[in-house]
């Protein structure tokens, strides 16, 4: 099977999740963690009747660096009835889970999409998925916490890591849901299509931007400060590239000790890698060849393959 989401983890370990899916198909897949010296130290497959999604990947420890499982999406598949909608009466779509896997192996559904979502919440256009979410992005926040982004719902939401309640949600201006904060500051009115979430070290969240419904389509790296109380987000800093580009799926952004981003803009043509300055300034920038339909699917910076230091 192909890799599709591939990271170093805290403790070097390299994980890669192998399979064909794109969040839908129904095929078997497995993650496997490769420790720096070459040995392949675990290997993790979906929950029993459901299969397992290659966006996103990340083994947890405890406080004195100990493994101590992992967290991933899934996906579990139903027959529903799309006529009221305009699709077909009997259509099989899937919807994923937020599942955790302790060191010993067991599993844990922490969070449903099925059960906290419908399938009119679905706004982006999916060229043929079978996902009504399609979440492919889970950061961490500083209390312990998952944000999760959920790319055809055009949503972010916090979820809470021990009980799986849904803490609150950003959705932007194209989502059906209802948002729990404002945006503001952005020229854009915010978000769509989003890929690459992750949370900093200040709590910001940064967000590729494939942008599909902004006119014209272009897609950005964008950063918004959230205000809890005050129920805002604002928009601090924004990178488009000159040319646009527009990155209709995948994509990634990474935030780097130096305080440089890199974004990915990893489909389409040409396919790149930008550092920038926070001043926007190019510090480096790469083109990729890939050869036939293989695309990455995130750019990521690592010091090193041995041992995981923070680039």
């Amino acid at each position: 099977k192909p890799a599709e989401e591939i990271k170093q983890q805290a403790n070097g370990d390299i994980t890669a999740v192998l399979t064909t899916s794109h969040g839908g198909e129904q095929v078997d897949g497995e993650a496997v963690a490769i420790a720096p010296d070459g040995s392949i130290v675990r290997t993790i497959t979906a929950p029993p009747s459901s299969y397992l999604d290659g966006h996103e990947f990340w083994e947890t420890f405890t406080d004195n660096g100990e493994y101590d499982g992992a967290v991933f999406f899934a996906y579990t598949a139903r027959h529903v009835d799309l006529s009221a909608h305009g699709g077909p009466a009997d259509s099989l779509i899937t919807g994923h889970q937020v599942v955790q896997q302790d060191a010993s192996g067991t599993q844990h559904v922490l969070f449903d999409a099925w059960d906290h979502f419908e399938l009119t919440d679905n706004v982006e256009p999916t060229t043929g998925q079978l996902d009504f979410d399609h979440p492919n992005a889970l950061s961490f926040t500083s209390d312990g916490n998952y944000v999760v982004s959920w790319r055809n719902l055009d949503i972010l939401t916090k979820i809470n890591s021990s009980t799986g309640d849904l803490m609150w949600t950003l959705a932007s201006p194209f989502a059906a849901r209802a948002s729990d904060f404002t945006i503001t500051g952005d020229p854009l009115g915010g978000f769509s299509a989003q890929h690459s979430l992750r949370v900093l070290d200040n709590g910001d969240l940064l967000v590729f931007d494939n942008g599909t419904r902004h006119v014209p389509s272009a897609s950005r790296a964008v950063e918004y400060a959230l205000d809890e109380g005050a129920h805002t987000a604002t928009m601090v800093w924004q990178y488009k590239h000159t040319p646009a580009y527009y990155t209709a799926f995948t994509g990634s952004v990474q935030r780097l000790e130096n305080g440089n981003t890199l974004i990915g803009w990893t489909f389409g043509s040409p396919i790149v890698a930008t550092e920038v300055t926070s001043a926007g300034a190019t510090a480096w920038e790469g083109t990729l060849t890939a050869a036939g339909a293989q695309t990455p699917y995130r750019f990521t910076k690592i010091v090193s393959l041995y041992t995981h230091i923070k680039p």
